[in-house]
C-alpha cells in the first residue's frame, strides 16, 4: 500500500512538473531539475532558474550542463567543442584523435 501511494503521488506531481536549468552568474547551466513552477518561484535564487523544454519550444534547445543562456536571444547555446582533435562516435563507442604524429 505504501508503494502504491508513493507511485500515485509521483504520477500526480509529474504532470505539473517542468524542467528548469540553474544558471551561474555567467549564465552557464550548472544543473537541470524537474520541479513544480510554484516550487521554483518560492526559491530565494528563483531568477537563476530558466525553464527549458525537451522539444525546444521554449528558449531553444533543451538545456544541458555546460550550456550557456544567451540573454539577448533568450536561447540556450550548447558548449563549443574545445578539443577539435577528439571525436567521439556513438555507433561503436570509440574515441579517436585526429593527431597525425
Amino acid at each position: 500500500m505504501k508503494y502504491l501511494i508513493t507511485f500515485l503521488l509521483i504520477i500526480s506531481v509529474s504532470f505539473a512538473a517542468r524542467y528548469y536549468a540553474l544558471l551561474d552568474m555567467s549564465g552557464t547551466v550548472q544543473q537541470v531539475i524537474v520541479a513544480d513552477p510554484d516550487f521554483i518561484a518560492a526559491l530565494p535564487n528563483a531568477p537563476f532558474y530558466v525553464e527549458t523544454t525537451m522539444d525546444g519550444s521554449l528558449h531553444g534547445p533543451y538545456a544541458g550542463i555546460g550550456y550557456t543562456f544567451n540573454m539577448a536571444t533568450h536561447q540556450f547555446v550548447p558548449p563549443v567543442n574545445q578539443y577539435a582533435s577528439v571525436v567521439i562516435t556513438t555507433n561503436n563507442a570509440a574515441i579517436t584523435t585526429n593527431n597525425s604524429k
